[in-house]
């Protein structure tokens, strides 16, 4: 930390992360330097934040509904999936649900140039981080004990990248297959190392900056990212990056289960760990390590 400082304040949140599904997903969408299909669990956490003084509740990043269906088969498409409408067709004589938009005041916030202090106290701060898509936010979050956990959502989608060598599966590669992967040993006794073994212990962090965006082309040259604006995407993955070097914040991506995956008790990250319920753990040692939905 390099001295720099975020506003000064006693208040606080609780904090923890939650399940919200998984889906699959291929690296070389998210990562440049990848130049053919690598298909890997993405899990999908979502936050839960309380605010003890003022007894309000939040939840960002809402994660994967639970009874939520497969809209698209493979080599199909359906052009109602993934498009984008604005909720407020949905009027108030018609809805069903209470919302608001985020109003401000919008004001500098560490490296970022509008944030909002969203229960008014310091204690959570709403911030515009625009590059994935449109409107698109994180938060930065202060806990009982003083640290800093900025919420990073879908700005760098995960830390981590995989190297070339990793071996490539086939996009329909079921959980069961992966499972019974799982059992083979080798002549020595040890379980031979599958793809998500190598995903976690190979992980070289994208907000360092040693990997870049993955622009995909189309077939007929246009060019697609899953971030809107890369431009834009790149100059606030360097200010997340500022808040975790600068600053001294943790970060927590929405889909980035890397952090959790150190086997030496000394090489944990206490604060990230602390936002872990008492069960978590279980399913960190087993189905994350085994690129398992859980």
């Amino acid at each position: 930390m390099t001295g720099s400082t975020l506003p000064a304040t006693d208040a606080h949140v609780d904090l923890r992360l939650l399940n919200g599904g998984s889906m699959v997903a291929n690296a070389k969408t998210i990562h440049h330097e990848i130049d053919r299909d690598q298909i890997f669990r993405l899990y999908d956490w979502c936050f839960y934040i309380y605010q003890p003084d003022l007894k309000r509740h939040v939840l960002w990043d809402v994660g994967t509904e639970e009874d939520c269906e497969q809209k698209l088969e493979p080599g199909c498409t359906d052009p109602s999936v993934g498009h984008k409408f604005d909720p407020r067709f949905f009027d108030r004589k018609v809805s069903t649900e209470k919302w608001s938009e985020l109003k401000g005041p919008w004001v500098p916030f560490g490296p970022f140039e509008k944030a909002m202090d969203f229960f008014g106290n310091g204690s959570l701060w709403v911030i515009q981080a625009p590059g994935h898509m449109q409107g698109n936010l994180c938060a930065a979050a202060r806990l009982a004990d003083g640290e800093w956990v900025v919420l990073g959502s879908d700005c760098a989608h995960t830390k981590s990248v995989f190297p070339f060598s990793l071996p490539l599966l086939d996009p329909l590669t079921t959980t069961r297959k992966r499972k019974e992967e799982g059992r083979k040993t080798t002549r020595g006794g040890e379980r031979n190392h599958t793809y998500a073994d190598n995903v976690h212990r190979h992980h070289r962090p994208l907000l360092d900056g040693k990997y870049d965006i993955a622009e995909m082309t189309r077939p007929d040259g246009s060019k697609w990212s899953l971030h809107e604006d890369v431009c834009a995407a790149k100059d606030t993955i360097a200010k997340i990056r500022s808040m975790e070097v600068e600053y001294g914040c943790r970060v927590a991506l929405a889909h980035d289960a890397s952090w959790m995956l150190q086997n030496n008790e000394k090489d944990r990250d206490p604060v990230l760990f602390g936002l872990l319920g008492d069960d978590f753990d279980e399913h960190v040692r087993g189905r994350v390590a085994r690129d398992e939905p859980f």
